[in-house]
């Protein structure tokens, strides 16, 4: 990596690798295939990503690549065999990939690897982006062509000349074989000695003469190389500037990285570089955790550079912290696509230092989990504000809705003992216990902070917290004198009040004695500004962001919604579970005047500002056996009853009962379990495919989602003629999700024959949107080569990243060991796999017995059963979604707001308790399962609620 700031000019560069039968010879206990190998990627390795660059293989015939090394697709990759590819670290993997597959054999025949050279150049020249490059073709061989000399020096002469004799060839000899001499006078272009004319130097440019080198110590090879980086070093001007390499993903796991260097020359000569290796983070702290309001946002580009336009950093991107592969670095306008941006602010950043402008822009946003939820967009009126960075090619950009502003609350008295801080293995608890193989404490909730809420995040994520770096925490927020200094907070008074504020939820979490905690595994809350508080307690990996997880992404594009995922195996290991969460909101009302001719009139809008999101997760098991009280259709072999979400997913099926893990129910798409039912209600309109683009993976995603009529519309087909299509769909009121019932009393496998919706996700088999198609990715409209997507505001979306992946805290056994349960469930005398697990802890045995799965080991062996947790969860069986619904609503009791712009403090407003809701339920059964109601629905929910303006 050093030495890509050896060389500051750009270049084309094409590396000619020799892989004839003789390079099978050994010499210092590698052949010199593997020889070759090394030295090319060495090569590679060096190149900027504003070279372009190819490889040329070759014995009996020339080789470059062609179609794709990693998946099954034909020719995605066909234009390196056509010109040179941007040296983007995709492309540079791919050619590494191609270079590292070559296998030795065949003749030695230099004219044609010399023509492909030659032909990649010269298509490159004519498809040239306005950069100067040198042009360089390096030679790799271990022995004299079958060919006659003259012929070949006569070929290089003329295509040369077609170059305008800007050419310049470097060969490497490797080993002893005899003939390599020939490869100092094919560097040199040395043609009189062959008979030939000299170079026509009326033509272009007179020729630079390369070197060659002989290569036979291999343990030396990367200072051998070093021949390359001075010849076209001691061309290039010594500069005082710096040169930054593209970012890369450090080594040591530091995340991604730039290299800052600056070549160090002597009468022309390299003598060295100095560099440093600074962490993006570091670089770009401040614009990476930039918040200001609910809808700002911030993004980094280039400006005035070879690379013009590439943007380093922007919401749409992965983080710089959480990039774990190869990053990807795309052209500003492919994520900022308005026209006003390219005209406002793209070509006015590159000739002004500053300036602003205000447009109406479109904004993409997660449904949720990203990848299999996709996204939706909105059109906002923005002001955008620029500055360059004073001595470097960078612009920063401030993205501020016109209308945006921060929700905070006004200072809250605090009792002393509203937080304790979530590393209890630092500062214990008053009380400890054990949740599943977790240290955990019901004494109260704990509190963790998202990065973004500290004075300086970098230091958060990099320091290791100790015993008194909590207690500084816990002495700032419990001080009610004001007499505690912030020492670590940005916003101090806004996140002391707001952690008082969801104190407020202790008192219900620590008071619930209505059964659910038997199959609840965890409760939480999130808010905006970056609080989170969970219950039972327990420690959080220090990357963790309430804001950024897909169930506060879900319920904050449906703020009216109770929304629930799909399933998924929880870290806990209690089996497979389900979230439901729901977004606490400020509704306000806008009152516009519109003139027309003859009138003014007031126009009245409303916007609903996310203060916070609460979730819940429960066993999937419990939901399965509401849904079969609900609704005893479900219970009848007759019928199949399943939930899905708007997205598509199965979020419960009759045959997860069944599954013994046979089938992953995890991401289980409706379009792969029920094809027949999938089908019919895309060619209804309900369900339509949707397509996002996956700039990390440089393909669409195809993804679902069920459209409006749905919502409004229940779908009966019961007595369709073809018995394959016999179901109802109805949507759940207040939820993001369908209840459906499949009559299957007449179908057959020919159901399932008849119709089949593929499923490849890595590569979609058809490129029909209305063909019935599991969620998959397909290659995007991108030109690998010339690292250019094409797109207009009108275009298929961005994909919003994907949620970034946490280790899970493991913790020593000694860490729980003789602590006592959380919460104690009782296991015994459960008499089905279905209600056994619903219970948190309980699993099913082989032997037919409920037992503990995380009691202490006792003196009898015995064996689990891998039986699949069942999952169910229909929001027609309210309970549990309405209890989640109190606690929201009654968590906000006595919460006084205030609202002021970015960067400012203007108005005032009081926001009182938005809702009751009461259930009238009397008892529970001995399985925790509500007893009938007091009224005749037998899931009567009364719910009333006050709304102010």
């Amino acid at each position: 990596m050093v030495c890509g700031g050896c060389y500051p000019r750009t270049k084309g560069l094409v590396i000619v690798i020799d892989k004839s039968g003789s390079m099978n010879e050994r010499y210092g206990g590698k052949t010199l295939m593997q020889v070759a190998i090394d030295a090319a990627i060495t090569v590679l390795d060096t190149t900027n990503p504003v070279d372009k660059i190819g490889v040329v293989a070759f014995s009996d015939e020339a080789q470059t690549l062609s179609g794709s090394p990693r998946d099954d697709e034909d020719d995605y990759l066909n234009c390196f065999s056509d010109q040179l590819a941007q040296a983007t670290p995709i492309n540079i993997d791919h050619l590494r990939d191609f270079i590292s597959s070559l296998q030795y054999g065949g003749g030695t025949e230099y004219i044609q690897a010399l023509e492909a050279a030659f032909d990649l150049l010269l298509a490159s020249v004519d498809n040239e982006d306005g950069i100067e490059r040198d042009q360089v073709i390096l030679f790799l061989t271990d022995g004299e062509p079958e060919e006659d000399l003259k012929t070949i020096m006569e070929f290089v002469k003329t295509r040369n000349e077609e170059m305008q004799n800007r050419v310049v060839i470097l060969t490497i000899g490797l080993g002893n074989a005899d003939g390599l001499d020939f490869l100092d006078d094919l560097a040199k272009q040395n043609f009189a000695k062959y008979g030939l004319e000299d170079a026509n130097s009326t033509i272009g440019e007179n020729i630079e003469k390369g070197h060659y080198t002989q290569v036979t110590d291999y343990g030396f090879l990367r200072n051998i190389m070093a021949r390359y980086y001075n010849f076209f070093s001691r061309t290039t001007a010594a500069s005082d500037e710096p040169i930054f390499s593209v970012p890369y993903i450090d080594g040591l796991g530091l995340g991604l990285m730039t290299t800052a260097m600056l070549p160090i020359k002597q009468g022309g000569e390299l003598k060295g570089v100095v560099s440093i290796d600074i962490t993006l983070d570091d670089l770009l702290g401040d614009i990476s955790y930039f918040k200001e309001g609910e809808r700002t946002y911030s993004f980094l580009y280039e400006v005035d550079s070879k690379a013009a336009g590439r943007t380093l950093l922007h919401p749409l991107l992965p983080a710089p912290v959480n990039i774990e592969d190869d990053p990807v670095y795309v052209h500003v306008t492919t994520l900022e696509r308005d026209d006003d941006f390219v005209n406002l602010v793209l070509h006015n950043s590159s000739r002004q230092d500053s300036g602003e402008a205000t447009f109406m822009s479109k904004r993409t946003l997660p449904r949720g989990n990203s990848i299999t939820e996709g996204v939706l967009t909105r059109s906002v009126n923005s002001t955008y504000h620029w500055r360059k960075v004073s001595g470097s090619p960078y612009v920063v950009c401030f993205v501020i809705a016109v209308d945006d502003y921060q929700l905070s609350l006004e200072r809250l008295p605090t009792s002393g003992e509203d937080f304790l801080y979530h590393r209890i293995d630092l500062v214990q608890p008053s009380s400890s216990c054990r949740h599943f193989n977790r240290h955990a404490t019901t004494a109260k909730s704990v509190v963790k902070f998202a990065p973004n809420v500290f004075s300086d995040p970098l230091n958060y994520l990099e320091s290791e917290e100790d015993a008194d770096t909590v207690q500084s925490y816990a002495d700032f927020i419990n001080d009610a004198s004001g007499n505690v200094p912030n020492q670590h907070f940005k916003d101090p008074y806004d996140i002391k009040a707001m952690v008082r504020a969801t104190a407020k939820v202790d008192e219900l979490w620590q008071k619930d004695d209505t059964g659910y905690e038997d199959y609840t595994v965890f409760r939480y809350i999130g808010t905006e500004n970056g609080v989170f508080r969970e219950f039972p307690g327990v420690r959080l990996n220090n990357l963790y962001d309430p804001t950024v997880r897909p169930w506060y992404a879900r319920s904050k594009v449906n703020p009216g919604m109770l929304t629930l995922s799909a399933p998924y195996a929880a870290a806990s290991g209690v089996g497979y579970v389900i979230t439901l969460s729901k977004a606490l909101v400020h509704r306000t009302t806008n009152t516009e005047e519109s003139t027309t001719s003859d009138d003014v009139t007031q126009v009245s809008s409303t916007v609903d500002d996310v203060i916070a999101v609460m979730g819940m997760d429960f066993t999937l098991a419990y939901f399965y056996n509401l849904l079969g009280r609900k609704y005893q259709a479900c219970n009848e072999a007759r019928y199949t009853c399943f939930v899905m979400d708007i997205s598509g997913y199965l979020v419960v099926h009759k045959d997860f009962l069944n599954s013994d893990g046979d089938f992953d129910i995890e991401a289980l798409h409706i379009t792969k379990k029920e094809p027949s039912v999938a089908k019919d209600l895309m060619m209804e309109g309900l369900l339509t495919k949707e397509m996002c683009v996956n700039f990390q993976k440089m393909k669409d995603q195809k993804y679902y989602t069920a459209q409006s009529s749905a919502w409004s519309n229940s779908v009966n087909k019961m007595t369709n003629e073809d018995v394959c299509k016999r179901y109802q769909l109805t949507h759940i009121p207040e939820t993001n999700a369908f209840l459906g019932i499949i009559d299957i009393s007449g179908s057959s496998s020919r159901c399932r024959d008849d119709v089949i919706c593929p499923c490849y996700y890595r590569n979609c088999h058809t490129t029909d949107i209305d063909a019935c198609e599991c969620p998959c990715l397909s290659q995007a409209d991108y030109h690998y080569c010339n690292d250019k997507f094409t797109f207009t505001s009108d275009d298929d979306p961005p994909c919003t990243p994907e949620s970034p992946s946490l280790s899970p805290i493991i913790e020593e056994p000694d860490a729980y060991d003789g602590l006592k349960k959380c919460h104690v469930t009782d296991c015994s005398g459960k008499t089905s796999p279905n209600e056994c697990q619903a219970f948190i802890s309980c699993i099913w045995q082989a032997d037919g017995k409920c037992v503990d799965a995380f009691a202490p080991p006792s003196a009898e062996s015995f064996s689990y059963k891998n039986v699949a947790i069942i999952t169910s969860a229909v929001v027609g069986t309210v309970l549990l979604l309405i209890v989640a619904f109190v606690i929201i609503r009654r968590a906000r009791t006595g919460a006084f707001w205030n609202r002021r712009k970015p960067a400012e403090t203007s108005g005032q407003f009081n926001r009182k308790n938005s809702g009751t809701v009461n259930l009238s339920y009397d008892t529970y059964d001995a399985q925790g399962m509500p007893s009938a109601p007091v009224k005749s629905d037998p899931l009567y929910v009364d719910v009333e609620e006050e709304r102010y303006a």
